[in-house]
């Protein structure tokens, strides 16, 4: 099963409403995914309006497509894309010192296929003294896009693209928030569970083959997981299988480092291999049979296992509060959920 995003896709999506505003956040996760960042900038959503560069970054580590040091983004999904070219670099250079120009990259991005860019960028070159001067089109996102499975993930479920059988974690976890009637935060989930989260990096960091996590429900386990790979950096190298054919997904792919396997059933479809680890989410109690079958306790007795503690009622009260519940209904809930 190998999903792939065509410079077409990309092409396509530039004419939606959102691409503007979503332009920015994919730069931003392809560059989280590919190179050492000391500074990454680059706001989107509600907040692309705000003044200064589209995004500054600081690389110690580059690629193709990010530049190592410091450079200043500016990217649009215009239909003419030199004209948006033109405009921003001459802001760019009028704005900008020698000494700071010489110092700094300029890289502009855009979704639209630009067939003179290399001509663009020639020419920019010779006109500003800037340390470098790139340039971005739908072809070369397609191919940026190709080294980050979970970007591709991510971005072909923002596209009505994804097969069946796979999700990205940050899918998972924006689908589990919302089945509630109050929008779950991070930090409501993890609360209370500072020696789980502590438990769960350092397994991750350890590279183990197999973690379990055990809470309330196997949804509970899974958005926990996904959490905690996000705030270690690892989103980009993992994934949520959902069904049994989601593991063709990750098969194709070989940067993909972590699945979540959505159900123990679904775990053991996968047998543990080196460089490869298997999150096992599991209801309490669902421990008979060990996470990946019968047999897996024979085959691979050093299990790592990773429980979900519930909060405290005060606790799950007080978030409950700042998750805009009113008071008499969050002590109620709190009792009725937690305990006394």
């Amino acid at each position: 099963m190998t999903l792939r995003i065509t410079a077409t896709h990309i092409e396509t999506w530039a004419d939606t409403r959102d691409a503007q505003a979503q332009l920015p956040l994919l730069v931003r996760r392809l560059i989280q995914s590919t190179a050492k960042t000391t500074a990454l900038s680059m706001p989107a959503g509600d907040s692309i309006n705000e003044p200064g560069y589209d995004g500054i970054t600081h690389a110690s580590e580059g690629n193709p497509w990010v530049p190592v040091g410091t450079a200043c983004w500016e990217m649009g999904c215009d239909a003419r894309p030199k004209s948006k070219a033109d405009g921003d670099f001459a802001k760019r250079v009028f704005e900008s010192s020698i000494e700071e120009m010489t110092a700094t990259s300029f890289v502009f991005v855009t979704p639209r296929r630009w067939r003179q860019r290399k001509e663009w960028r020639q020419l920019a070159a010779a006109t500003a003294p800037w340390l470098d001067v790139r340039v971005l089109d739908a072809d070369d996102l397609e191919a940026w896009i190709e080294h980050v499975p979970a970007v591709t993930l991510w971005f072909a479920e923002l596209r009505g693209l994804s097969g069946p059988g796979i999700e990205s974690t940050d899918n998972y976890w924006q689908r589990w928030r919302g089945h509630s009637r109050l929008l779950l935060t991070i930090e409501a989930l993890l609360a209370d569970r500072d020696t789980a989260a502590k438990n769960f990096d350092a397994l991750l960091a350890a590279g183990a083959s197999v973690i379990t996590i055990e809470a309330d429900s196997q949804e509970e386990a899974t958005a926990f997981a996904c959490v905690r790979l996000a705030a270690n950096g690892r989103a980009s190298d993992a994934a949520c299988v959902s069904t049994v054919d989601g593991w063709r997904f990750v098969d194709c792919n070989q940067p993909l480092h972590v699945g979540i396997a959505c159900s123990p059933e679904i775990a053991a479809a996968r047998a543990p291999k080196d460089g490869f680890t298997l999150v096992v989410p599991q209801r309490r109690g669902d421990r008979t049979e060990g996470p990946l079958g019968t047999a897996s306790s024979q085959a691979h007795g050093n299990l790592s296992v990773v429980r979900l503690q519930r909060p405290s009622a005060s606790t799950f009260e007080q978030h409950l509060i700042q998750l805009g519940e009113e008071s008499s209904n969050a002590a109620r809930l709190s009792r009725s959920v937690v305990g006394p």
